[in-house]
């Protein structure tokens, strides 16, 4: 499809690349852990992470919708772990 062959091609600019890793940290007084299935880790001209994208990809059946809708903790948890590993806001 469109969307995962924009996932999967390299980015046109500076991008760092996790793959199945696994991370533990501390957020907000919440311990979270994980694996990241990919993150897309957009850098400026020094290689300093200005934000990042994480994908996870799901097996099971359902429309986006319902798949974004039961994994919204998740994803959100996830989203809270990134920023915290990479000092981004």
């Amino acid at each position: 499809s469109a969307a995962a062959k924009s996932i999967f091609s390299k980015p046109e600019t500076p991008t760092l690349l996790w793959r199945e890793k696994a991370f533990d940290v501390m957020v907000s007084d919440q311990w979270t852990s994980g694996i990241f299935d990919r993150v897309h880790i957009h850098t400026d001209p020094l290689g300093l992470p200005v934000s990042a994208t994480v994908f996870d990809f799901k097996t099971d059946f359902g429309t986006a919708e319902n798949l974004a809708a039961r994994y919204e903790g998740q994803m959100e948890a996830y989203r809270r772990a990134a920023a915290a590993l990479l000092g981004l806001p």
